[in-house]
């Protein structure tokens, strides 16, 4: 797994040390069964890391495959408009 912390991009491994840690919002990568990456667009959250267990409960969360570039730019202008 990769993981956008308060800190640092930051990358899980099997056998890695207990944690916990805050998300950013900011891109999550995790790898499923067959060796493939699936990349999410995460909203903050947290993470633990124990016994090669990695949980994570995000604010929210949305698929990669499922974002639209067109809509996203849209988002990001109003936002940016309303700063």
């Amino acid at each position: 797994a990769l993981l956008s912390t308060t800190t640092v991009l930051m990358g899980i491994l099997p056998n890695h040390a207990p944690l916990l840690t805050a998300l950013e919002i900011g891109p999550l990568r995790l790898r499923n069964e067959n060796k493939e990456w699936l990349s999410f667009a995460v909203m903050g959250g947290f993470a633990t890391v124990k016994d090669n267990s990695l949980t994570l409960i995000v604010n929210q969360a949305e698929s990669g495959t499922s974002l639209e570039k067109e809509s996203v730019e849209e988002s990001l202008s109003k936002a940016k408009a309303a700063l």
